[in-house]
């Protein structure tokens, strides 16, 4: 794939099952045909050695047309769980969170449907 717009969260919470963890959230752009994707993906990897190894990617949108997610953001919770947001290119900003560490993500939810669609691109 193409990575791009990388951003890392540490997890740092006194009491975290997860603390020292590293987390990274990208979006990335490999053939639309993937089966490893739906649609664009939204990857996040992680790594429990300060970086010296890291997971497979988890693709945690679930949307299915070729909408590129974008503008992401990744946040740890007080109990360790990571909450990530994003853009779409229909102008929605979506949520999803995981409560395992990244293993697994929940669904994609809809937070706020913006006015306009942010791509030049016929989706």
């Amino acid at each position: 794939g193409n990575p791009d717009q990388g951003i890392l969260a540490v997890d740092t919470v006194t009491g975290s099952p997860f603390r020292g963890s590293l987390y990274l959230i990208f979006s990335d752009y490999p053939n639309p045909q993937s089966a490893a994707c739906r649609g664009f993906c939204l990857r996040v990897i992680t790594s429990r050695d300060s970086g010296r190894t890291w997971s497979s990617p988890v693709d945690i949108s679930d949307e299915p047309r070729l909408a590129q997610e974008h503008s992401s953001y990744l946040t740890i919770g007080p109990h360790g769980e990571i909450y990530a947001a994003w853009w779409d290119l229909f102008g929605r900003i979506m949520f999803a969170r995981s409560l395992d560490g990244g293993r697994t993500w929940g669904p994609s939810t809809l937070v706020r449907q913006g006015s306009i669609a942010l791509t030049p691109f016929p989706i």
